[in-house]
């Protein structure tokens, strides 16, 4: 949870009034104390919620917009001030608790099997880190590269994790959930095959 006014609406707003500088004045003093309210909300909502401030991943700013916050996804893996932390994307439609996937067996990674891709792969729209320095050292090392690539952080994380087993990609470390964790909105009107056995609910 972030508000916060902007400076240049603050100097906009007094440029457009300078033919009258007292009230000018008293408008920005007045956007002043509003600022000041909502940072005392921020940092109340903050504690109350134990919301974190993090330092978002680096990845040079040249790389396409897409690619460069898609990798900011992985910041959970060094927040290491908690046990464990859900990412879930913006889009995301959540349609019943989650709560229990904090109770999942010690993994350094769960996420639901990427059921749309023809390669065994997890989504990287809902993850379940245990954030460790370990794990975080080893992924940070490749954020740049694979965004330089255009590849996504959902690329990064299947063969970062992965082994091959006769060519096969197996994630030994990984905790896959079932992909009824992750249903793209397709599948209401073109459902997978498999669903004549596990239909949507």
């Amino acid at each position: 949870f972030h508000v916060k006014l902007s400076l240049w609406m603050q100097h906009g707003m007094l440029g457009a009034l300078s033919s009258r500088p007292q009230r000018g004045q008293s408008l920005l003093e007045r956007l002043q104390r509003a600022e000041h309210r909502l940072h005392d909300a921020e940092e109340q909502v903050r504690s109350l919620a134990n919301v974190a401030s993090v330092v978002p991943v680096h990845v040079p700013h040249q790389l396409s917009g897409y690619f460069r916050f898609a990798m900011m996804k992985l910041e959970p893996f060094r927040m290491t001030q908690y046990d464990r932390i859900i990412h879930l994307d913006a889009d995301v439609w959540i349609m019943r608790s989650l709560d229990h996937l904090f109770d999942l067996p010690a993994a350094p990674l769960a996420a639901p099997v990427a059921n749309w891709e023809n390669e065994f792969c997890i989504s990287g729209a809902l993850l379940v880190v245990t954030p460790s320095n370990a794990t975080w050292t080893l992924l940070e090392k490749h954020i740049e590269p694979y965004a330089k690539k255009s590849h996504s952080e959902m690329r990064l994380l299947n063969e970062v994790f992965e082994h091959r087993v006769n060519g096969c990609r197996i994630l030994p470390s990984v905790l896959v959930l079932p992909c009824s964790y992750m249903t793209l909105t397709t599948e209401f009107e073109h459902p997978e095959p498999y669903r004549a056995q596990y239909p949507l609910e």
